[in-house]
């Protein structure tokens, strides 16, 4: 039964990945400093802005003939007590992204993907989550289609955490309905990492 309940979202995952390796890059907003940030993380295991990390995420960009306005990223980098330059975003969302840059690039992809992956993947999760909750089928798969289609589907390609917010949010209100009360708490706590109201 598992087995069977999990096939729908396996499939939507298998094509939100397609679809992240294929859809045209969306680097708009804040992107640049998610995308600066992973960079950092990607480099030298921090969220500290170092002068290579400029460099380094202006390249991975040139490859996609993309860029980024600097002149407004960088003004949301601010020092700390100790003189390092820190984003004032939260650096949880791109360090969620490293695991996937790390596999791209070993894989010869675009490590500009590693992001619109990562939604992705946690799209799929907050879709198979929904799979495994103890109610009907058809109520399940109408609450998995509804948040398939839902406006978190046009996140997809931003360099953005809303996808992370959703998905753990989503995961945090299935695990109340099936009674794992601390986990829907840790769940919820994720997402406001990257969303403090949620909290």
């Amino acid at each position: 039964r598992l087995l069977r309940d999990l096939l729908l979202p396996v499939a939507s995952l298998a094509l939100l990945v397609t679809a992240a390796l294929r859809l045209p890059l969306r680097p708009y907003g804040d992107a640049g400093e998610y995308l600066l940030m992973l960079e950092s993380w990607n480099a030298h295991g921090s969220p500290e802005l170092r002068p290579g990390d400029q460099e380094s995420l202006r390249t991975v960009l040139a490859r996609e003939r993309l860029s980024i306005d600097e002149g407004r990223v960088l003004p949301n980098y601010h020092p700390g007590r100790d003189g390092r330059l820190y984003c004032y975003h939260f650096w949880g969302y791109s360090l969620a992204g490293l695991p996937a840059r790390r596999v791209l690039e070993a894989g010869g992809l675009s490590p500009l993907r590693a992001l619109p992956v990562t939604n992705a993947v946690l799209f799929g999760l907050a879709l198979g989550a929904v799979a495994v909750l103890p109610w009907t089928g058809s109520r399940r798969l109408l609450l998995g289609g509804l948040l398939l289609f839902s406006p978190a589907l046009g996140f997809l390609m931003w360099p953005h955490p809303e996808v992370l917010s959703f998905a753990f949010v989503t995961l945090a209100l299935v695990l109340q309905a099936c009674d794992r009360r601390a986990a829907a708490v840790l769940a919820a706590a994720l997402a406001s990492l990257q969303n403090p109201p949620l909290v």
